[in-house]
């Protein structure tokens, strides 16, 4: 990297970041191994607009550098606005069906964008008339033009919009775990009438909906699973089908071990046809990495090796999907299996296999999450003696120096100089202040 790389469009102080790619069925890697060489990045802007940029991979060294391509989508897509305090979701539809990009407009309302291989960013109007309660929004591409999205209904409440290859462009709505007395509640229906609850319902463990942190992730049958790190600091997922949702049994403390923070950011993913999954948030101070694999059975919580992101098995269970999810990677199957268990150490270039940004997962791992969890709480620890200056806060100066390699270290400890002063926020579902 230079020593300086900066934004055309500068990003807002604590943008909320969305970042997408997909995986290429022949290749069995990444699609910037070979042909685009590009990590598709989105960020809110200082003046609020929604911003897309390219970073380049280099499949040798796993590391990303700023590429050449910046464009304002909000404004090319005639967006009529975006909240000042968005949240920004993004999934990518195979190769050719495009990306859908979903944040909030500045009456609360999500709303999408999207493009495809033929189109340009254009604007698609609000996924629900109901104005969403926070900052928190999660998607995930279940199949074909399949894509469900999730945030929060109110302080108890998730709304779940599913969007069908079979829907003509209309978004079913359903509310849990207290569902909508009225059935069929889509992204026409009228919020002073069709919106109401119904008088029964079950409870989340340590939820409040304003402050919640969200990623959501899918399996081969589209089932949806839902996570976040409660009040208690514990993990906490849901699982379900329309209207019939289930709390996830948690295993014991060493697989699904207490975050830092209550209420924390975590990063889900799950590659589409797979019954895998994989979650990342902060605990004793540093980023672990929990596993499920594809027969449902959660392995022991450990530090993100680099052996995480070898490439698909093409006997695994994954059927090589054109694109991962979860907020948000490659399917690991039974060559990762082996090569985890052993202790034989692989290259970087191997851990960048792993995708690029998938939402949030192990490409945004490699390329911003080990970075922003680290110092998210190097700036709560400073908070009381350093103050930020408010003129960078006005003029959003954002630049990334060239200490800031967004790379997986051999000890994966995630420590970063102290020359890096300013953070890109890993997760589509953050929540500015």
């Amino acid at each position: 990297m230079k020593e300086h790389i900066p934004f055309k469009y500068q990003p807002k102080f604590s943008t909320p970041l969305a970042i997408t790619g997909w995986w290429d069925k022949e290749l069995h890697a990444p699609i910037c191994l070979e042909l685009t060489k590009e990590a598709s990045v989105f960020y809110q802007g200082v003046d609020n607009s929604i911003v897309n940029a390219l970073f380049e991979c280099d499949n040798k060294t796993g590391n990303y550098t700023f590429g050449s391509g910046e464009n304002v989508i909000s404004e090319l897509a005639g967006a009529p606005s975006v909240l000042q305090e968005t949240g920004l979701a993004i999934t990518k539809l195979g190769d050719s069906e495009g990306y859908q990009l979903f944040y909030h407009d500045n009456k609360g309302l999500v709303s999408m964008l999207s493009s495809t291989d033929e189109t340009d960013w254009q604007y698609n109007g609000p996924v629900s008339r109901h104005k969403a309660y926070g900052a928190a929004i999660a998607a995930v591409h279940t199949k074909s033009i399949d894509v469900s999205v999730v945030w929060p209904n109110d302080f108890a409440n998730l709304l779940v919009a599913r969007l069908n290859d079979d829907s003509k462009n209309k978004w079913s709505l359903e509310s849990f775990p207290t569902s909508f007395y009225n059935s069929t509640v889509t992204n026409n229906s009228d919020p002073s009438r069709d919106f109401f609850l119904d008088s029964a319902g079950g409870q989340f463990s340590s939820f409040e909906g304003s402050d919640v942190s969200l990623s959501i992730a899918t399996n081969t049958d589209s089932e949806l699973s839902v996570f976040y790190i409660g009040q208690d600091a514990q993990l906490h997922g849901y699982s379900g089908f329309y209207d019939s949702w289930k709390q996830e049994k948690g295993p014991e403390a060493k697989k699904w071990p207490e975050a830092d923070d209550e209420v924390g950011q975590l990063a889900v993913v799950s590659p589409p046809g797979s019954e895998e999954m994989w979650i990342y948030y902060t605990s004793q101070g540093e980023v672990v990495e929990l596993h499920r694999d594809g027969g449902g059975i959660w392995k022991d919580a450990k530090m993100p090796s680099l052996t995480t992101a070898t490439n698909v098995n093409p006997g695994s269970n994954s059927r090589g999907s054109d694109d991962s999810s979860g907020t948000d990677s490659s399917s690991i199957g039974e060559e990762t299996e082996s090569a985890t268990d052993s202790s034989s150490a692989e290259s970087l270039a191997t851990g960048a296999k792993a995708g690029v940004g998938i939402g949030v997962g192990v490409g945004v791992l490699v390329l911003v999450t080990a970075a922003w969890f680290l110092l998210r709480k190097r700036r709560q620890k400073t908070a009381n003696e350093v103050h930020q200056s408010q003129e960078l806060q006005d003029s959003g100066k954002f630049e990334l120096s060239d200490t800031a390699k967004f790379e997986l270290s051999d000890t994966a400890k995630f420590e970063l100089p102290d020359t890096v002063k300013y953070e890109l926020p890993g997760d589509t579902s953050y929540r500015t202040s």
